[in-house]
């Protein structure tokens, strides 16, 4: 009898290893699944990631492309204007000499008219470019 104990306490040693064994690699492989699916999802929200930083750099890229556009406009609106100034200031110019050669003084009533009419002529600002 003591050797049917024995041998029935190898066998369910045995049957009790197996089990543990078997519960292990079970444990084992849904720990590898766990690892590898969290390897997934962190590259996927990494590729995620970059791809909102690459939209964003786009983003700002054209925005940056934006401002260069409207700078050089605006250049060219301040060249424009300072043309049509000297432009402006020209005619004013011409103006004034044609009224002071074609106008006799008593149209004016005084000589003092005449002087402001060519000290206006004087102050004009000249064309820049």
């Amino acid at each position: 009898m003591g050797d049917a104990l024995v041998s029935e306490m190898c066998l369910h040693r045995a049957k009790i290893d197996a089990v543990v064994r078997m519960e292990c690699e079970r444990m084992h492989d849904g720990l590898e699944q766990a690892r590898r699916g969290s390897a997934r999802c962190w590259c996927a929200w990494r590729w995620r990631w970059l791809q909102w930083l690459r939209e964003k750099e786009a983003e700002l890229d054209a925005a940056h492309r934006h401002v260069v556009e409207l700078e050089e406009l605006l250049r060219h609106a301040a060249t424009e204007s300072q043309a049509n100034e000297a432009v402006a200031a020209g005619i004013r110019l011409t103006f004034d000499h044609l009224l002071l050669r074609n106008a006799p003084a008593q149209c004016f009533g005084d000589s003092d008219a005449l002087a402001v009419v060519a000290d206006n002529a004087s102050t004009l600002p000249t064309a820049s470019k």
